[in-house]
């Protein structure tokens, strides 16, 4: 009852702007127990919580304006976030995805939507399905 994760997130905002917070004391104080990320990117983040110590959080990675890179990388925690495990890395290309949504169903398998930057009333979606043995 008093364990819980929280996001703080700016869209489009620095890296130290957008949080992953973890409490075992109710709402009293929270963790900042965001896993690490290169300096001067800017960042969009989604997460998925599981239980007390579990977790996954996606990173879309943009170098904008000095670069054209990006790429979105998985972290998971099994210990609260005290430690971060990076698994996949994937390029994308920063006017393709701004934003990403993850839903997944349980530790193992989920979805992730990928949505462009607006333009003339729509955007590119990408719906892509995450599972192990995928």
């Amino acid at each position: 009852a008093n364990t819980g994760w929280a996001v703080q997130r700016h869209p489009n905002g620095p890296l130290s702007e957008n949080k992953i917070l973890h409490t075992t004391n109710g709402l009293g104080s929270w963790a900042n127990v965001t896993p690490p990320g290169p300096e001067g990117y800017t960042i969009d983040l989604t997460a998925s919580f599981f239980d007390a110590n579990n977790a996954m959080v996606l990173y879309n990675w943009q170098a904008l304006p000095t670069s054209n890179t990006s790429e979105i990388t998985t972290w998971r925690t099994h210990d609260g976030g005290h430690t971060w495990q990076v698994g996949e890395k994937t390029p994308s290309h920063p006017y393709t995805i701004e934003r990403l949504d993850l839903m997944m169903l349980d530790p193992n398998q989920g979805w992730l939507l990928g949505i462009g930057i607006p333009a003339m009333g729509s955007a590119t979606v990408q719906l892509l399905r995450h599972g192990i043995g995928d």
